[in-house]
């Protein structure tokens, strides 16, 4: 088995039941000034990779048992990554407790 440094691309949509993002605090000098001399700096999120959750509707879980479920992982990826010693590592992620609130189906798709 071979490892190479490569990007790879996660799909995550908008009815994904939640996203999970791990990711780097950058900081980058723009070369420009402030009024009082100082380096300013532009400051974002590279993120290292998102993990989509789709939880399926044959699942009987409530939302507190859905936002336990990713809670933990999210528990289990900070001490995964506590030890960086390279970046500063964030995680975040979003659910989606309502992805449809009406069934409004348009008419030519009905």
């Amino acid at each position: 088995m071979q490892i190479e440094d490569y990007t790879v691309e996660v799909e995550v949509y908008s009815h994904n039941d939640a996203v999970v993002f791990v990711y780097e605090h950058r900081h980058e000098n723009t070369g420009e000034k402030s009024e009082h001399g100082y380096d300013i700096y532009k400051h974002y999120k590279k993120v290292r990779t998102a993990i989509p959750v789709d939880f399926g509707y044959e699942a009987e879980l409530t939302d507190a048992d859905k936002y336990n479920l990713v809670q933990n992982t999210v528990n289990a990826l900070s001490l995964l990554y506590q030890h960086e010693c390279e970046a500063e590592i964030g995680i975040s992620f979003y659910m989606n407790s309502n992805f449809c609130v009406n069934d409004a189906i348009p008419p030519a798709l009905a």
